[in-house]
This record gives structure tokens, C-alpha cells and sequence, in this order.
């Protein structure tokens, strides 16, 4: 009797090790595979979906800067800004457009007179503009009992050129 159990238990050994070997490990790294397989596709949607939304938010952020590199259209912003806040300008002037690597600065100069009030106000909507303005030099005087304060201001923005044609930069 204890021959057949010793054969039986040799069976069921062999036959525990040949499914482990041939059937088990197999399946175990096939599942492993497809794991990866899913993990990675997962990665690449995951990355698909961070690029759509950089590409959205570096497109908003175009929206803000001028269509082309010419300094009248900052200079349209500016001067309108200016007389809703009540700014009188005296002096406007276009600076040399400045050509860098991948885009151009644009800048104004723009003198004028205001009162502190008028003067705040013009700020905060150069601050809220639809586009991005930058006051890179701003200097003022005091007030005399016969006006308002003498402003001096150095406005720019920045040109970028389209990195990819608008009918590429489309939605991924």
C-alpha cells in the first residue's frame, strides 16, 4: 500500500509541477504583460491628456499677446486704457521694436499727468488688460496746488511668433 502512495504522491507532484511550469507561470507572465501593457497605455493617455491641456493654456496665454509684431497695436491698448482711467497723456512714444531669439518686445513710452486716483486706476486696468502688458519703468512726481502728478511710464508686451500653423494646432 505504501508504494501506491508514494506513486501517487510522485503523480501528484509531477502533475503539480508540470501544470506550475506549463500552464501557471506561463499565465502569471502573460497577466504581468498585459499589466504593463495596460500601465503604459494609461501612461500615454495620462501624457496625451497633460499636452492637450498645455496646448489649451499655451493657447489662451497666445490670446493675450499681439497677432503681430507691430507696436501701433499696443500702442491702440495703452491709449485707450489711459482715457478710460482719465489719464491725460502728453507724450507717446514706440520704442525700437527688440527682435530675440523666438520673439520681439514691444514697448511705449508714454508721459502725461494724473491724479493719484486716475493715476491707480490706470494701473489696475493695465493689470486686468485682455492682454499682457508690462509697466517696466514707471516714475511720478508730486502734485502741485496747480495740478495733477507728472507720470512717466515705459509700457511693453511680447510678440510669439505661432510655434506650429493654426491648422495644426488643433485639438488632440
Amino acid at each position: 500500500m505504501r508504494p501506491l502512495f508514494l506513486l501517487a504522491g510522485i503523480g501528484v507532484a509531477l502533475s503539480l509541477l508540470v501544470g506550475y511550469n506549463f500552464i501557471y507561470a506561463p499565465q502569471q507572465q502573460q497577466v504581468r504583460l498585459i499589466q504593463a501593457q495596460i500601465a503604459d497605455e494609461q501612461a500615454t493617455q495620462r501624457l496625451q491628456a497633460d499636452v492637450a491641456a498645455l496646448l489649451r493654456q499655451a493657447e489662451q496665454s497666445r490670446k493675450r499677446l499681439p497677432e503681430e509684431p507691430d507696436p501701433s497695436l499696443l500702442v491702440h491698448d495703452v491709449v485707450a486704457l489711459a482715457q478710460q482711467a482719465g489719464v491725460q497723456l502728453t507724450s507717446i512714444s514706440r520704442e525700437t521694436p527688440q527682435t530675440f531669439r523666438r520673439f520681439t518686445r514691444l514697448a511705449v513710452i508714454l508721459q502725461g499727468t494724473a491724479s493719484y486716483h486716475q493715476l491707480g486706476a490706470f494701473l489696475d486696468a493695465l493689470e486686468r488688460s485682455e492682454r499682457f502688458l508690462r509697466v517696466e519703468r514707471f516714475e511720478i512726481s508730486r502734485p502741485t496746488e496747480l495740478g495733477p502728478a507728472s507720470v512717466h511710464l515705459s509700457i511693453s508686451t511680447l510678440y510669439v511668433p505661432p510655434v506650429l500653423p493654426a491648422s495644426a494646432g488643433g485639438g488632440a
